[in-house]
């Protein structure tokens, strides 16, 4: 399964061309390991929002987000769903740009007339209709996650904590998400419409126009993101590493072993 899954990886990988999704550049293996080599990065998200103290400002958190917007409208018009989209599964380069990883769980040729009903990902970020048995769902999987990843880039946690997964997946399916008081009116609005419960009604699902709903928002719009700009890798990121040191720097990947 696991060489199955760095397979999946590697064709995703040499697929898509996006200035937020990792570069692979070769692809080799011995015998029980496959390796890609892959573009450089700094750290994961997680590890750098706890350098930042386990949370950070909706500035912050802005730039991320738009990153991680247009690399998954890209790779939804591909047809293909992440499935796993986490703090874990997001790397920075040094300069806090996005490289969106972790691609082993994807699943391709996914469309509004050809779901998938796989349960697979991290516990925290699994949408509602993930966890409805056999239940089918398709691309609005990944817009849960990130407003799950938003929401906890802010607060310091996930929505729905719990002590067993068990709990977690009890209160995804039945508890609306509660927002910090210090959250913006945008902030709030943007979290609700990807926290929707109904997949038809999230924001980002094909029903309801795709990704570019999710640009539309206030929270983008009404604070000087401009996506051309965001394309182009020419906002600055607030969580860059450039001038930071000693930070390990990872090239050489193994998948599987």
């Amino acid at each position: 399964q696991r060489a199955m899954d760095a397979l999946s990886e590697r064709v995703v990988l040499t697929l898509v061309r996006h200035p937020f999704v990792q570069k692979v550049y070769d692809t080799w293996h011995t015998p029980g390991t496959v390796y890609m080599a892959v573009g450089d990065y700094a750290m994961s998200l997680s590890q750098r929002i706890e350098k930042a103290g386990g949370f950070v400002t909706e500035r912050a958190a802005r730039v991320i987000i738009a990153e991680l917007v247009l690399a998954i409208e890209t790779v939804h018009a591909l047809d293909v769903v992440h499935r796993d989209i986490s703090p874990d599964t997001i790397l920075l380069d040094r300069d806090g740009h996005v490289q969106l990883t972790g691609w082993g769980l994807c699943c391709p040729d996914v469309s509004a007339q050809r779901l998938t009903c796989d349960l697979v990902g991290t516990p925290d970020y699994q949408a509602p209709e993930m966890l409805a048995g056999q239940g089918w769902y398709g691309k609005e999987v990944d817009w849960w996650s990130v407003g799950v990843l938003l929401y906890e880039m802010l607060h310091g946690e996930t929505p729905f904590m719990s002590n067993s997964q068990q709990g977690v997946y009890m209160k995804i399916r039945t508890e609306a998400p509660q927002f910090g008081k210090e959250l913006s009116v945008h902030c709030t609005e943007l979290l609700s419409g990807l926290l929707q419960r109904d997949p038809t009604e999230r924001l980002g699902g094909d029903k309801l126009g795709g990704g570019a709903t999710v640009k539309a928002q206030k929270w983008f719009a009404m604070h000087g993101v401009k996506w051309d700009r965001i394309l182009r890798r020419k906002a600055l990121s607030p969580l860059s590493l450039s001038r930071q040191g000693g930070l390990e720097t990872v090239g050489w990947v193994p998948q599987v072993g």
